[in-house]
């Protein structure tokens, strides 16, 4: 349980830092980007973009510079077994199913 709820847990924070940035993630097709490549790339130096192909998301190009800072965060799809995972990661874990656990109890009080 615990570590589907770090994994979600990891893309939701990793959604919200690009929402909280104010700007959705721009797109290129394939096509676009054999096309309009000085475009993309200049696009990509300051954030990452999806690159599509048949309107479907393919692909993330990014700068180095975000690639390495995402590296940094460690492996964001990591999963921790229940012994492995770090103290700090683990309080919080256990606060937020503790609270879980108490706002679902309530609806079954009446």
């Amino acid at each position: 349980m615990i570590n589907l709820v770090y994994l979600e847990y990891m893309e939701y924070m990793y959604i919200l830092n690009y929402q909280q940035e104010g700007s959705a993630m721009r797109t290129f097709s394939t096509v676009e980007l054999t096309q309009q490549i000085g475009t993309v790339t200049h696009v990509a130096s300051r954030e990452p973009v999806a690159i599509t192909q048949h309107r479907k998301p393919r692909f993330i190009l990014m700068s180095i510079e975000d690639y390495e800072k995402m590296q940094g965060r460690g492996r964001p799809r990591r999963v921790y077994g229940v012994g492995e995972t770090p103290p700090e990661l683990a309080d919080m874990l256990a606060t937020e199913l503790e609270q879980r656990i108490n706002d679902g109890s309530s609806d079954y009080d009446d």
